[in-house]
């Protein structure tokens, strides 16, 4: 067999590996949950986050699909839910962030234990009211100091509106806001900086904020 050959042979076999169908290993029922994002961490250990009984859900499944802890978040809102969940690099605390809806929507941040799921902090924030804010995806910055957090703005004044990006920077050790922005479609962008003497400026520029 010349080497030509063999190379097609266990290329062939490789790509048929690759693009055959999936095995299923386990299926499990979480009954009364809705989950909308999911992470993995080192061990195949997975945590869900979404919405259980019109509360903010969040669970640890084990490789086997066995829950290991299961947590409810209810801040004596009408409505919770969270969309967005990330995982520290060093596998110790995940952020998952959404929605509470009081007088109106408030973009919900909570913290949590990996290992016990205990809750470190919750917070929300509503800094354009009264406007309605969501949550929809998350992320830490390399380091793991800060979070973004990308959503959007719904309601403004009582009045619906189109859907305005906005973006938050969050210390991630206190949970407190460091800055946040969003972005008109009306061709205005304002930006608010916070710190700890609460809203220290405002800026409107004709620039696309890019996420």
């Amino acid at each position: 067999m010349s080497k030509k050959l063999a190379i097609f042979i266990i290329m062939g076999i490789g790509i048929e590996r690759v693009y055959s169908s999936p095995v299923l290993i386990w299926q499990k029922k979480y009954h009364h949950y809705t989950a909308y994002d999911m992470v993995c961490d080192r061990n195949g250990n997975l945590f869900l986050t979404g919405i259980s009984n019109d509360a903010i859900y969040t669970i640890k499944v084990s490789p086997q699909g066995q829950i290991i802890w299961q947590s409810s978040i209810d801040p004596s809102a009408t409505l919770e839910v969270s969309f967005g969940l990330i995982l520290d690099n060093l596998n110790n605390c995940i952020y998952a962030t959404g929605y509470a809806n009081f007088e109106e929507n408030d973009l919900y941040l909570v913290k949590y234990d990996a290992l016990s799921g205990d809750t470190f902090y919750t917070k929300h924030f509503n800094y354009y009211e009264p406007g309605g804010e969501v949550g929809r995806s998350i992320d830490l910055y390399e380091d793991g100091r800060k979070i973004v957090i990308v959503g959007h703005i719904r309601e403004w004044q009582g009045i619906l509106l189109p859907v305005y990006p906005v973006i938050y920077e969050i210390d991630a050790d206190s949970g407190n806001c460091i800055n946040t922005a969003y972005y008109s479609p009306y061709g205005a962008d304002q930006v608010g900086f916070w710190g700890e003497n609460g809203y220290v400026s405002i800026l409107i520029m004709d620039l696309l904020l890019v996420v």
